[in-house]
């Protein structure tokens, strides 16, 4: 059987119970809510403004979880304080919520799957404020470690779901800004947890930090769950109600269901037909090559210490030297540094490709480090203006793009087919690396102390540089398919890549 919608004829899939809903139906029941406006109405700046504050206070959970370590060790080592722990131990409170992000990206496919966009996102929500429950009521220290475990698998639990419903529900137009948002909601997770630990004892942080989880929790029971959901789940109906609500726009909804429907009968006669398994798809040219890239890019990343500093920041502060404040504020002063640049970051990558806002972070990390290593092992004393200078330098530095571009370029660097298989992978080993780098962390200082850190964090930006000049492919301004087509062609680096070719002039033009 098959239905006309709009222009378009389809097959049409029922719903759960079989029924058969007819455009008439949708027409009878879409009049009283649709405005025929074509332009932009009211109705879209508050969903607009609604997703925003969501998308923020979303990305913030991840970022208070991220960066609540770097507040919560240095009270735990206080020599008063209620729970007392060692370097071994710090270590393990700081690294676990990193190694339990790859059982959280696990997770979030299985709920996104069976409970929908929405469901698994308040699960989400709901796991957030399980795991700071555990560590407000921790009296030992396998709870706090709990606690922390916990909050790692809702960081990722969120994360994936949390992309997809908004690239699913978002307007085609307004999907790239939304991307952004959720770095500098990150950063400003980040910032808040700091404010909050420079002030407050670590019980009432973690009991404040429940807050948020309740925030998004309450906000997402006001929006529908994601047509897209809907249609993969045979639920027409509801689908074009979900986007009736989204675009208030009777013709516009129909539309954008009828290319659903589409895509979606698309996918089911593609995956019958074809005879390539998940496992050659992975194997092939075009995976491998951004695969290696990508997580290349990820393991620099880390070992310059982009989030070793997040999760150790007022100890990395207290140890490198005087410099003339608390170390506390001093910790807050660089999450507000970090959330203004990942601003301007976000604004400039409408502007600037992704190859040079690479390079200008990586020599920009480069040169903060070294010096500020060189000025620890020379100085006996150092200035204190010298190293705030230098320590705010290589915050700024790391933020504009190897804080960001890792996590961007993963949406838009892999085929269509495996995208999101292959971004989970690529997650998960972000994770294993801030984890085994984390939990090295004190070994690390017992053997290159605080001014070979930085040579190391330095060193490795400007290995970072160097392979990213010759591996990175520019994507800015080119299609998803031009990007498949690149990695597909005959060439190995992108400084050796065959200029002359089809594809390459196609992505280069």
């Amino acid at each position: 059987m098959s239905v006309r919608y709009g222009a378009v004829e389809t097959a049409y899939i029922p719903n759960n119970d079989d029924e058969y809903i007819f455009e008439e139906h949708f027409r009878e029941n879409s009049e009283k809510i649709e405005p025929t406006f074509h332009e932009r109405t009211w109705w879209d700046v508050v969903v607009e403004s609604f997703l925003i504050v969501y998308l923020l206070i979303t990305a913030a959970n991840n970022g208070m979880i991220m960066g609540y370590s770097a507040v919560l060790l240095p009270q735990l080592k206080a020599v008063n304080g209620s729970l007392h722990i060692d370097d071994e131990m710090g270590s393990w409170i700081a690294s676990i919520n990193s190694a339990s992000i790859p059982v959280g990206a696990l997770l979030s496919g299985i709920f996104m799957n069976y409970c929908g966009r929405k469901g698994a996102l308040l699960i989400y929500a709901a796991m957030v404020a399980l795991g700071w429950v555990f560590i407000l009521s921790a009296h030992n220290c396998t709870v706090v470690l709990i606690g922390r475990f916990i909050g790692g698998i809702a960081t990722s639990l969120g994360m994936v779901p949390g992309q997809v419903y908004i690239a699913e529900i978002a307007h085609q137009k307004k999907r790239g800004s939304y991307g952004s948002i959720s770095f500098i909601g990150l950063s400003f997770g980040i910032l808040l947890v700091y404010i909050l630990g420079s002030v407050l004892q670590w019980r009432i942080v973690a009991g404040l930090s429940i807050i948020l989880p309740i925030v998004s929790a309450v906000m997402l029971l006001y929006l529908p769950e994601s047509p897209v959901w809907y249609i993969r789940k045979g639920k027409i109906d509801k689908a074009m109600k979900a986007c009736l609500w989204f675009r208030r726009n009777y013709d516009e909804a129909e539309e954008e269901i009828d290319e659903l429907i589409n895509r979606v009968n698309r996918e089911k006669i593609e995956r019958e037909i074809s005879t390539q398994s998940t496992l050659s798809i992975l194997c092939s040219r075009q995976v491998i090559k951004p695969f290696i890239i990508m997580n290349t890019f990820i393991m620099f990343q880390s070992l310059s210490g982009v989030y070793l500093f997040v999760f150790y920041a007022v100890e990395i502060i207290d140890k490198i030297g005087d410099i003339g404040f608390n170390n506390f504020f001093v910790s807050v002063v660089t999450a507000a540094v970090r959330l203004l640049f990942t601003i301007i970051a976000t604004i400039l990558f409408a502007f600037v490709g992704r190859r040079p806002m690479a390079l200008i972070s990586l020599i920009g990390t480069f040169v903060a480090a070294f010096v500020l290593g060189t000025t620890l092992y020379f100085a006996e004393n150092p200035n204190s203006y010298v190293l705030a200078t230098c320590l705010l330098c290589y915050i700024s530095a790391n933020t504009i793009g190897l804080l960001i571009l890792p996590g961007m370029m993963l949406g838009e660097i892999f085929p269509a087919k495996v995208r999101a298989l292959s971004g989970s992978i690529s997650f998960s080993m972000f994770s294993l690396f801030n984890f085994v780098f984390a939990k090295m962390y004190p070994l690390l200082i017992q053997y290159l102390r605080f001014y070979g850190l930085f040579w190391f964090f330095g060193a490795s930006a400007f290995l970072g540089t160097i392979y990213i000049y010759v591996a990175l492919p520019e994507t800015k301004g080119k299609t998803l398919h031009e990007i498949e087509d690149y990695f597909m062609a005959n060439n190995l680096f992108w400084i050796t890549r065959n200029k002359s070719s089809k594809e390459t002039q196609r992505l280069l033009s």
